[in-house]
């Protein structure tokens, strides 16, 4: 094999020097969080994370799908997104679909927890009578009478600081506040990352709400005109909002982590949302 000619080896050399010069801004601004956009040109991109703790339930961005959570894969993330606004949805079969609205910023990930609400919600009548209807749910007198007792208290007006914060009962109406004043607010307080807010109405409306608690996932509230339902707890748009025992003088409390339901003379249990 001939050695190459110097005239060749000066060509190579000044090659691969052109060749640094124009790669390595290129590298440079990849690894600063930078991505190629067509007619845009470098732009600084985000991401989306999504915590689906569910199997079986389709993730779709802006109407293409990204995929299916399963039993090892609980979670997506959706990377070198350009900053902008992103519909999200959630569906599974039998539950009400979930859908948000979510703005990603520049080198920022916007993160969600997914909310799926049975459309049928496993809601069974408890009893201590041996002789009931197989349909009911068999417990002892003493599991029962702890139930009834719960109703006899009025509803607590706040609940426990949380990680997502505290449920207030203020004058028939319910508010989701931030009370972590170290930190910055979860992601659910914010309609983008930059932008925060500490306080989250939950239930305004001229309907008065006599019980409020957090259960499986979501926020279970119940009005004095229309029932129980439950809902997300989400300053962007759209919110999980869907009934579980809509009947009117229906109340609950959430006792040992089961939510009981007191209608008339009559207690039943919501197994699941």
């Amino acid at each position: 094999m001939q050695p190459l000619s110097p005239r060749k080896r000066r060509i190579y050399l000044y090659s691969l020097i052109l060749l640094f010069f124009v790669l390595f801004p290129i590298i440079i601004l990849f690894a600063a969080g930078y991505r190629f956009k067509g007619e845009i040109g470098f732009v600084k991109t985000g991401g989306i994370y999504l915590a689906v703790p569910y199997s079986g339930a389709l993730v779709s961005m802006n109407g293409e799908e990204i995929g299916e959570s399963g039993l090892l894969k609980k979670s997506f993330y959706i990377g070198d997104l350009s900053p902008g606004a992103y519909i999200l949805q959630v569906t599974r079969e039998g539950d009400y679909p979930w859908h948000r609205t979510l703005i990603v910023e520049s080198q920022l990930v916007t993160d969600a927890d997914i909310l799926l609400v049975s459309e049928d919600p496993d809601v069974v009548e408890l009893s201590f009578d041996p002789k009931a209807a197989t349909t009911t749910r068999h417990i002892s007198k003493a599991a029962y009478d702890e139930y009834l007792l719960a109703f006899d208290e009025p509803a607590p007006t706040t609940t426990p600081e949380t990680p997502r914060g505290i449920l207030s009962l203020e004058q028939g109406n319910v508010f989701l506040r931030w009370t972590d004043i170290d930190n910055s607010p979860s992601s659910f307080y914010c309609t983008q990352p930059s932008k925060c807010v500490t306080e989250i109405p939950i239930e305004t409306s001229k309907q008065n709400t006599i019980a409020v608690g957090f259960f499986g996932g979501g926020i279970v509230y119940a009005t004095q005109e229309a029932g129980i339902f439950v809902t997300e707890g989400d300053v962007r748009p759209t919110e999980v909002f869907a009934p579980l025992y809509p009947v009117r003088g229906a109340t609950f409390r959430i006792i040992s982590g089961h939510l009981i339901v007191k209608d008339g003379k009559k207690l039943y249990e919501i197994q699941r949302l």
